[in-house]
């Protein structure tokens, strides 16, 4: 295995990961109601744009301009939400190397400005 961890410090910055609290539903809604505010915790990472291939074909679908994709030691899920530089990101793929290099990859879809 390689250790990929000396690059990953060299050009980390700093991300948020947005940990939704607890909730239940509302029974007479039907809606959901969250127990609280969201919390960030602090993460880190290298934040890179897509490359022209990965902006047309890919397993997660077609990406955009404003998608990026984050090598990171830290573990997220699939649907969860990541924020940098004041925008806001849905996981939306991975691609796991922690076997191969000690580090994740995921794609991340813009889902607008952190507020």
């Amino acid at each position: 295995m390689f250790d990929f961890s000396a690059v990953l410090n060299n050009y980390s910055t700093t991300l948020h990961k947005v940990v939704e609290p607890e909730g239940s539903y509302n029974q007479s809604t039907g809606i959901w109601e969250a127990a609280g505010q969201p919390e960030l915790q602090e993460i880190s990472g290298v934040i890179q744009p897509l490359s022209n291939n990965e902006l047309q074909f890919d397993q997660g679908g077609t990406y955009t301009v404003h998608d990026r994709k984050l090598y990171t030691q830290e573990a997220l899920d699939i649907g969860g939400k990541v924020q940098h530089e004041g925008v806001n990101y849905k996981v939306h793929q991975s691609k796991d190397y922690a076997a191969h290099g000690g580090f994740n990859l995921y794609y991340l879809k813009r889902v607008g400005e952190a507020k």
